[in-house]
C-alpha cells in the first residue's frame, strides 16, 4: 500500500469516526430544542453560541488550521439550529 492508500484509509476511518459524532451531536440538539420548547426558549442563544466557539478554538493544537476550523464549527452550529428550527416547526417530528 503506496502512501496515497494509507492516507485515504485513514481519511476514511476518521469520517466514519465523524459520522458517528455528528449524530451523536445531533442526539443532543434534539433534546436541546425539546427542553426550549418546552419552556418557550428562543433556538438562537448568542452567549453560548460565542462560548463554545471560543472553547472549541481553544481545542485546536496546530494554529494553521485555525481559518478552517472556525468556518467547520460555525458550520456545524449553522446546521443545529437549522436542525432546531426543522423540530421546532414539527417538520420532522
Amino acid at each position: 500500500m503506496n502512501e496515497l492508500e494509507k492516507a485515504r484509509c485513514e481519511l476514511n476511518e476518521i469520517d466514519r469516526q465523524m459520522v458517528l459524532l455528528f449524530e451523536s451531536r445531533m442526539k443532543q440538539v434534539e433534546r436541546v430544542i425539546a427542553y426550549k420548547k418546552e419552556h418557550n426558549l428562543e433556538i438562537l442563544d448568542t452567549v453560548r453560541e460565542q462560548e463554545v466557539f471560543e472553547r472549541n478554538l481553544t481545542y485546536l493544537v496546530n494554529d494553521c488550521y485555525m481559518k478552517y476550523y472556525e468556518r467547520f464549527i460555525k458550520y456545524v452550529m449553522k446546521l443545529s439550529k437549522e436542525y432546531q428550527q426543522e423540530l421546532r416547526d414539527d417538520k420532522m417530528a
